[in-house]
Formats: structure tokens, C-alpha cells, sequence
């Protein structure tokens, strides 16, 4: 596509455009980092975002996720369990990272370790509470799939936080369907009768990773060829994602990271600036995937061309502006409407800041206003990382 669109410029303007530019979420964001990875000369600046780059152990997720939630009958989390999960989690974890208790959302779900156990009921269930499988689903859900041979964790869980999304957590846990979403994948591996209850998260997901690994996943954290084409990529992705955990994108970057060193947990020294000079991540409060969410979520002009196109709103245009003036990017101002709704008003604005920096509020001022937060960098933070068999 890259090579005949560039062939087709030059044929029409008789020259070779002046910057190409990818711009991608979800598979996007995949597409997004396999450019980066394997075609470092096709474009100069690349923005991905909630990329769903670790292919074979995300879908892995989401039948961890369904088996869970259709362990039994009891064991599915109702839109009423959830708003109650949601909640409760708000309440233990609503002030944390400089967040304010109002906002809805959390500023990093990483430092929210809310035990679902809080929430059993002591007798009958009630909508008070869950029930002992409802818990234990949350709990699976909120941890990821282990090989149960050595629990060994294959991917990370999904975000507390985003339990109160409509769709999504019934969508991968326990909306009436008979098989999980997105299993395509095993079938193709194991044919059309392959049965998600009978998976084996040790043998068998060892064969979806080399049968299919190699060309689904955008896992090679070596992004020098890239670096030394003069590209520029922007990474973003939403706190509250369920469908791809936000951890996932943290443990990608933090590796490349360390591969700029060469050891390390790729949280900090020389390294994490070196990168920065060409590869940055924002992490986006509350925000669903691709959009959506308690947070603010609007801030990328390719997608919403309504919306403002100056580089303190827009990705799109913070990434040209890097690009063609070397004018990094330090923070992108994010919107989030009424309802989602422009039309109905801007409910907040707040600045999305550069990993691993996160917005604090200043402590006067109105706590809509993005600029009454400014940008700080949060304390090292325990990343929930995959077993090293699990991150290539």
C-alpha cells in the first residue's frame, strides 16, 4: 500500500511527497509498530495508538476473560455487578496519582490494588454485592492468563477502572454468545472445531506462538533502524482500555527503553531520554479503547477533523510539527465533551503528558481547566510484565 500510494504521488505531482505519515488505533496501532519495526523507511512520522501489537497473547485475553466470566452460570458479571465493581474501585483508589475524586477515572490504574474479595457477599447474593464466582472472575480478569504449569503470566489484565464502560466487560466476559470474541485466531490454527473451553493455556498457546507469533506480532522492541531514518513516533493509549491492556503498551515501550541501553527496566537514566528523542508515550486517563470512556478522549485531529488542529490538541498535528521543526511534543491537551457529544459543551479539558510523567492539579483553580494541571513524573510504579517467554 505505502510503495504504490508513493508510486501514485509521484506520478500525479511529478515528485515524492515531503513527509509520510501513518496514523493507526487498535489494529492500527499494530500496523503502526510493524511499519516502525519492519518497514523503518516508509514514513517519518508514525502515531499508534491502543495498539494491539502482542496479537497471539491478546486474543489469549479474551478466552482467559470468557472462561472466567462462563466458568458457571453464576460466575457472569451483569452490567449491575459492574457498576458496583466500578464503584467500589473509585472509591479505594479515585484520589490516587493526582487524581481528584470527581473525575470518575483514575490517573494511573497501576497503583490501584483494590481486592474484589472487599465486595463478597456474606450470605445470599444481593446487588450489594458479588457473589464468591463473581469474585473470583474479577479477580482472573483483573490479573491476566498464567500458564498454569508454572503461573507464569502470559499477558497483562485488564485495568481497574474499566469496569464501568458499558459493552465492554460484558462484551469479553459474559454477554450471551456461544464462543469468545475474536477467536478466529484458534481456529485458525487449530481448525474450525476448535472449542475455547477445552484450551490449553500451556501446550497449546505454545502453538498459536509459532504457528502464528512470527507474523502477527509486533513485538521487537529494536527500533534503532527507525531512529537512525530520522523517524518520529508518537504512542498512546487509554488507562481505562479493556479490550487492550494499557500495561501491554507500557511494557513495550519500557523495553525499548532498555534496548536503547542495553539492560535495565527501561524506567529511567540516559536511555529513557535518548528515546524521547524520537519515540514518545501518553497515557490517557479514563479513556477507553480507540475513544470513549469517563476521561478526556478527544485529542486527535485525524480522527475527529472537526476538532481544534493546533499540536497542543491534536496528535496528528503535534507529531508534523516534531517531524518538520524537531519540536517535540511535552504534553497534548485532551478534551472530553458532555455525553461525548460536541455539539452539548466541553465538560474538561486535561493535559495528557509524557510517560512517565502524569497531569497533577495544582491545587487552585477550576478542575476542568487543563491549564490548572500541570505535569509531573510519577514515581516508578510496578509494571505487571509477562514472563520473558511471553515478550517476543
Amino acid at each position: 500500500m505505502t510503495v504504490a500510494a508513493k508510486k501514485i504521488v509521484r506520478a500525479f505531482y511529478g515528485r515524492h511527497p515531503r513527509q509520510s505519515y501513518f496514523s493507526g488505533c487498535s489494529t492500527g496501532g499494530e500496523q503502526a509498530l510493524m511499519e516502525a519495526q519492519r518497514f523503518p523507511d516508509d514514513y517519518d512520522g508514525i502515531v499508534g495508538g491502543d495498539p494491539g501489537y502482542n496479537r497471539t497473547h491478546l486474543h489469549t485475553a479474551f478466552v482467559w476473560t470468557w472462561q472466567a466470566g462462563q466458568r458457571t452460570p453464576a460466575s457472569v458479571l451483569g452490567f449491575d455487578k459492574l457498576a458496583l465493581l466500578n464503584s467500589a474501585v473509585l472509591a479505594a483508589c479515585g484520589s490516587q496519582d493526582g487524581a481528584l475524586k470527581a473525575d470518575g477515572f483514575l490517573n494511573d490504574p497501576r497503583d490501584c490494588h483494590f481486592d474484589p474479595k472487599a465486595l463478597q457477599c456474606s450470605g445470599a447474593d444481593a446487588p450489594t454485592c458479588l457473589t464468591a464466582p463473581q469474585v473470583q472472575a474479577a479477580a482472573a480478569i483483573y490479573d491476566g492468563p498464567r500458564n498454569p504449569s508454572n503461573n507464569h503470566l502470559i499477558y497483562p489484565g485488564w485495568p481497574r477502572g474499566s469496569e464501568g464502560i458499558p459493552v465492554i466487560w460484558p462484551f469479553l466476559e459474559g454477554l450471551p454468545s456461544p464462543e469468545p470474541a475474536f477467536d478466529g485466531l484458534f481456529k485458525w490454527v487449530f481448525g474450525p472445531a476448535w472449542d475455547w473451553r477445552t484450551f490449553d493455556f500451556d501446550r497449546d498457546m505454545a502453538t498459536v506462538d509459532a504457528v502464528l507469533g512470527p507474523i502477527l506480532n509486533a513485538t521487537d522492541p529494536d527500533l534503532g533502524r527507525f531512529k537512525a531514518h530520522g523517524g518520529k513516533l508518537i504512542l498512546y493509549h487509554g488507562q481505562a482500555d479493556a479490550i487492550v491492556a494499557p500495561q501491554d503498551t507500557i511494557n513495550y515501550y519500557n523495553e525499548v527503553v532498555a534496548t536503547q541501553r542495553g539492560e535495565g527496566d527501561g524506567h529511567g537514566g540516559g536511555a529513557l531520554e535518548e528515546m524521547q528523542d524520537f519515540a514518545r508515550l501518553f497515557l490517557v486517563p479514563g479513556m477507553s479503547h480507540r475513544g470513549g470512556g469517563p476521561g478526556p478522549n478527544v485529542f486527535n485531529g485525524a480522527d475527529n477533523l472537526g476538532g481544534p488542529q493546533d499540536p497542543e490538541h491534536d496528535v496528528f498535528s503535534a507529531l508534523d510539527r516534531w517531524v518538520t521543526q524537531g519540536e517535540a511534543p511535552e504534553k497534548i491537551i485532551a478534551t472530553k465533551y458532555v455525553n461525548d457529544n460536541p455539539a452539548a459543551g466541553v465538560a474538561m479539558t486535561r493535559p495528557l503528558c509524557v510517560y512517565p510523567q502524569l497531569a497533577r492539579y495544582k491545587g487552585a483553580g477550576d478542575t476542568s481547566n487543563a491549564g490548572n494541571f500541570v505535569c509531573r513524573t510519577d514515581e516508578p510504579d510496578a509494571n505487571e510484565v509477562p514472563a520473558p517467554e511471553y515478550r517476543r
